[in-house]
């Protein structure tokens, strides 16, 4: 996860509550603003994706939510306390939804799940951000 005391990091830690996935996305953008570049396109619907899966399946409290740049790319890294890693589900245009991360496998620059040590994980996508 990214350095406290950076200042291109911002994070926040929202209560497992689909209510928290618009809360969450908000403060990406924001975070995103505040360094001076736009936000990519695909940044809110990934965002939404990874938390909606946190909250939805992961059992946790909470999430934490983190923003980083990193050069020309955005970071964003959802942490929950569910060990489980998520797997990119076939898309079936039948079902009404399981699209999460099949969404952020095709949008994304690039993808992961990382371990928390004191059980959990993050998982954390890539894209990248151009200049205003």
């Amino acid at each position: 996860m990214a350095r406290v005391d950076d200042p291109h990091a911002a994070s926040v830690r929202l209560p497992a509550d689909v209510r928290s996935v618009a809360a969450a996305r908000l403060f990406v953008e924001d975070a995103v603003r505040g360094w001076g570049v736009e936000p990519p396109e695909a940044l809110p619907l990934l965002t939404s994706e990874v938390v909606t899966n946190a909250v939805v399946h992961s059992g946790a409290s909470w999430v934490e939510v983190r923003a980083v740049r990193a050069g020309n790319r955005a970071r964003v890294e959802v942490a929950d306390q569910d060990p489980t890693v998520p797997e990119v589900q076939p898309a079936d245009p039948m079902s009404p939804g399981g699209f999460g991360m099949w969404l952020v496998d095709r949008l994304a620059r690039a993808w992961g799940v990382t371990e928390i040590e004191d059980d959990g994980k993050f998982v954390w996508f890539e894209l990248p951000v151009s200049m205003r």
